[in-house]
């Protein structure tokens, strides 16, 4: 995304972009940046926002292929990536671009996962592809700030930990969170520690966490008291199993690729997770073996399979779940 930002500063823009990722919010961001300068004093008409027609590839090709209209450039934005990639034409798409003329620029965006095929790889070597995958805790910290400042407001450091131990690292999440806390806080221009607590709304992902946390310290009296109140917020049993699911899997991947010396870099990537929340992964799996990780996923498995199966009660299967994972012996450590 640097080079993005560097591509609009110095004026020296890619023809072709695909920008894709989990960060929804970096990805409309960065599109809307983008849209902003290539169309920069040049007229409406030299602007195609494209839909998922059945012949949206040839009506791509020919606005692109024409000379623009009172202006420097043509621009095509293609916001949903994924189907156009898709398209039956796209064999008649990726030989255009590969001769795209001078004055025509293109934006595809795509959804969470990087696409595969001719195209992307082309983009991959002669246009730019942007995964935006977030921010690291520096950046997400100084954006922040930088959100709140611009509405003359700042945060006390304990709000802001609060807030992203509690929010997450979502900017899409975070982004609502910053607007309702602007909202609460009115002509006061600190936001503390029981503002955060009483404006901004605990996720069900970070309520989740809190379980995993309390198996980690084989406290069960802590997890089944979190995971009862979810239950009494009528939240299903089978999503909370699959969120510590997900939650027991990262921290699987975290401890093999921690054993293997993979660097930070790469974690962050191959996890799509910035780095304080790789360090946080770390520092909790240390408390497990790997054999340990690799059962309890099997548990989950088998626990989810019995309950879609109607061999268990989705509520009481989940609960003993979660008080064997708090039992050393259960999970053959």
């Amino acid at each position: 995304m640097y080079n993005i930002n560097n591509h609009i500063k110095n004026k020296t823009y890619k023809h072709i972009y695909l920008i894709c990722g989990p960060e929804r919010y970096l990805v409309r961001q960065f599109r809307n940046k983008l849209k902003a300068a290539l169309m920069e004093g040049s007229d409406e008409l030299n602007l195609l926002v494209a839909d998922d027609s059945k012949n949206v590839v040839d009506e791509v090709i020919d606005f692109a292929d024409t000379l623009p209209f009172f202006g420097e450039r043509r621009l095509v934005v293609i916001d949903d990536g994924d189907a156009f990639l898709k398209n039956k034409d796209i064999e008649k798409f990726n030989r255009f671009i590969a001769k795209i003329p001078d004055t025509s620029y293109i934006i595809i965006i795509c959804g969470n996962e990087e696409p595969k095929g001719k195209v992307p790889a082309f983009i991959k070597k002669d246009g730019y592809l942007s995964n935006m995958q977030g921010v690291n805790d520096r950046d997400l910290r100084w954006w922040i700030n930088s959100t709140l400042k611009n509405s003359g407001k700042k945060i006390e450091i304990d709000a802001l930990n609060y807030l992203i131990d509690n929010v997450g690292t979502s900017m899409d999440l975070l982004s609502c969170e910053l607007q309702k806390l602007i909202a609460y806080t009115g002509e006061r221009d600190s936001i503390d520690y029981h503002d955060v607590r009483a404006i901004t709304t605990k996720t069900l992902s970070s309520k989740v966490y809190d379980i995993t946390k309390a198996i980690q310290k084989r406290d069960s009296k802590s997890a089944l008291r979190i995971y009862n109140e979810l239950i009494a917020e009528k939240n299903p049993a089978v999503l909370i199993l699959g969120i510590i699911r997900n939650n027991i899997n990262e921290l699987y991947l975290v401890k093999q690729m921690s054993d293997n010396g993979t660097p930070m870099e790469d974690m962050t990537i191959n996890i799509s997770k910035n780095s304080k929340v790789i360090s946080l992964l770390m520092k909790i799996c240390k408390d497990f073996t790997t054999e340990e990780l690799y059962h309890m996923l099997e548990t989950c498995q088998s626990v989810e399979y019995d309950i879609k199966t109607g061999a268990i009660d989705q509520g009481v299967g989940v609960e003993t779940m979660i008080i064997q994972f708090c039992e050393k012996e259960g999970n053959k450590r």
